[in-house]
């Protein structure tokens, strides 16, 4: 596994009862945790995918002490049952109250732990169900009641919360990101210590470094938000960011990693279909993430109408963001139509036919609850359902624009080395 190192970590697990074996001979090997353990989306369950999972073992057991692993069973059922046996699992969860390492948690109550656990751990990591600043500073309030000091704290969160993450903990971004595969938007990592092992590219993600490119606040969180019960959220969006300057952005990118040593090391310009390329994706990355961003507040102003029959206040911004995102890459595909056809290879029409980039589809979406369509959770969820499922499609896009955009780079790298 490209990102989990031998160096780093000596064994992981390849079953939940806690088989422990050498990470060499797991290759190939199922992960029973994710095999048996389905998502809650009550409770806003999201797994890692294995790769991933695979590589945050690898942190916890290379620190070599105790652990608490809040609202991460996945990476605490996959833990080697040595060090498993010196670490605890935080979560709301009941449905793992027989394992002795399991403490119940509910973030709305963040130091209603058992007391022996202030101060108790070498290593925290952290994946609330949630990005809100109202939830991380709970969350944030339970790791600084659980580290020790000096202790190591690893966090997984949307990179649009970077300046909320150094505010609460003291953490940065590192440069590997996370794989979570049903989740529509994308994590980064975040920790308090340096670490070679999340120091390169996850390949499940990326493939030059993200960083340079990505833009940090595509969609912001709500800072003033009633109390949240498990279940709940209260992502909202906020204003699409001005152009990036994608050029110079993956070539400061591609730069980066030749510097760094990381696995991508061409730092030549990339192709003009690559830069193309890159740019829609990151319009589609920001339209699906405003897209989720809507489900949540719509769903609260639902169960709490107001007396106008609108939309609240907090639904009414996401849904603003998701018009704004929706109607710049709108604007963005019509401009560059005649460019993006010679990429790919198809006619103006085509790239613009049916709805292929489902903008109009969300724009439907973000219409129908303005208009105050949804009149009870039974239209709720019925919309919600058709919203998320443009967000899926949305994602499949970005990743096949991404296998794209690499195909592109080799074949300029390919025929530079040549000529």
């Amino acid at each position: 596994l490209a990102q989990v190192h031998a160096s780093r970590a000596k064994f992981a697990l390849s079953a939940r009862g806690g088989t422990c074996v050498r990470l060499a001979d797991m290759v190939g090997c199922e992960n029973e945790f994710l095999k048996e353990t389905g998502e809650r989306s009550d409770l806003n369950q999201y797994w890692y995918s294995r790769p991933t999972i695979d590589a945050l073992v690898a942190e916890i057991v290379q620190s070599g002490g105790s652990a608490a692993l809040v609202s991460t069973p996945s990476v605490y059922f996959s833990l080697p049952e040595d060090a498993r046996q010196r670490c605890k699992v935080l979560d709301y969860d009941r449905q793992w109250e027989s394992d002795p390492g399991y403490v119940f948690y509910d973030f709305n109550a963040p130091v209603d732990l058992p007391p022996e656990l202030r101060g108790a751990f070498d290593f925290v990591l952290v994946d609330p169900p949630f990005i809100t600043h109202e939830v991380w500073t709970k969350y944030a309030e339970t790791t600084r009641f659980l580290v020790r000091e000096g202790g190591r704290i690893l966090c997984t969160t949307t990179n649009e919360n970077d300046d909320m993450m150094q505010e609460l903990l003291g953490t940065t971004p590192v440069l590997f990101r996370p794989s979570i595969p049903n989740l529509v938007y994308q994590y980064s990592v975040y920790t308090n210590y340096s670490s070679e092992g999340l120091a390169r590219l996850n390949p499940e993600i990326d493939d030059y470094d993200w960083r340079a490119v990505e833009p940090k606040q595509c969609a912001k969180q709500e800072r003033s938000l009633p109390t949240l019960l498990p279940g709940e959220s209260a992502a909202i969006g906020g204003k699409l960011p001005a152009g990036l300057g994608a050029e110079a952005a993956v070539v400061a990118a591609l730069a980066a990693e030749a510097a760094s040593g990381s696995e991508v090391i061409d730092a030549r310009p990339p192709p003009p279909g690559a830069v193309l390329l890159t740019e829609l994706r990151e319009r589609l990355g920001c339209l699906k993430r405003t897209t989720e961003a809507v489900f949540v507040p719509v769903q609260q102003g639902v169960r709490r109408p107001s007396a106008a029959g609108r939309p609240s206040p907090a639904a009414e911004r996401a849904l603003d963001a998701a018009d704004v995102a929706a109607l710049d890459a709108r604007e963005w595909l019509v401009g560059h139509r005649a460019e993006l056809a010679a990429v790919l290879g198809e006619t103006e029409e085509a790239v613009l036919a049916s709805d292929r980039w489902r903008i109009e589809a969300v724009l439907g979406v973000v219409s129908a609850a303005k208009r105050g369509a949804l009149k009870d959770m039974t239209a709720y969820q019925e919309w919600a359902n058709i919203g998320r499922e443009h967000s899926v499609e949305l994602f499949k896009m970005s990743s096949s624009l991404l296998h794209r955009i690499k195909a592109l780079k080799r074949e300029a790298a390919a025929a530079a080395d040549g000529a």
